[in-house]
């Protein structure tokens, strides 16, 4: 099959609620083709994210994870939600310049679920507590703001296109940086969405790895 066929039938993004939807992954089509895995969830525009390089692997674990559990979501185990297609919300860079805010996919099951009204409000606010955001904040009070992602092996392979986003982040640079970044004075970069809120910009840039309540102040150090 063609590159261009099989972007045909197999786009690079869906918008969710747009009639068409992805089929289930695995599924095997007349032209002997497999339906590729999809993941369901939100985009962010973040110029130059590559460079901000991100630790979504330690947000998953230190923070995704633990609010998760601590607010006793379900289904409770990683195991469990794999049988279904769902899971923690998972942040991916995609391509340079887009994260992606993942919660579902293209899983049988999954795409029965998602029929419900009750089960797509369940989602969304297992996906907001687990984020440790506030309800109704952030463009993720709803799914149907949402965009099937189709699924690559490494993220190197996804590409910049004109995704359909819930808004977007422009990252400054710490602190003696040599870097100019998109959010710095100067930096020349044209929003092309709203401006996402605080807290949503926090876990993007991951900041909310670092408390800095829990550092000592001057004050502190030297009253001793």
């Amino acid at each position: 099959m063609s590159k261009e066929l099989y972007e045909k039938s197999f786009p690079r993004y869906i918008p969710f609620g747009s009639g068409k939807q992805p089929l289930p992954e695995g599924k095997v089509l007349v032209s002997g083709l497999r339906t590729p895995k999809y993941g369901l969830g939100w985009m962010v525009r973040v110029p130059r994210v590559k460079d901000l390089n991100p630790n979504y692997f330690s947000l998953l674990f230190n923070v995704i994870w633990p609010n998760w559990g601590a607010k006793i979501f379900k289904p409770a185990t990683q195991e469990e939600l794999e049988r279904i297609g769902y899971q923690v919300p998972k942040l991916w860079e995609v391509g340079e310049n887009y994260a992606f805010i993942c919660v579902a996919r293209n899983h049988p099951a999954m795409l029965s679920l998602l029929k419900s009204p009750k089960n797509r409000r369940l989602i969304v606010r297992q996906a907001v507590g687990a984020l440790g955001l506030t309800p109704g904040a952030c463009g993720l009070d709803t799914l149907d703001n949402c965009m099937w992602l189709r699924w690559v092996e490494s993220t190197s392979g996804f590409a910049d296109a004109d995704y359909p986003c819930i808004g977007e982040q422009l990252w400054t640079p710490a602190p003696g940086a040599r870097s100019v970044g998109p959010g710095s004075p100067g930096s020349g970069v044209v929003m092309q969405f709203p401006p996402v809120e605080r807290e949503l910009g926090a876990l993007i840039e991951c900041l909310c790895l670092y408390d800095e309540r829990e550092e000592p102040s001057s004050s502190d150090a030297t009253s001793e």
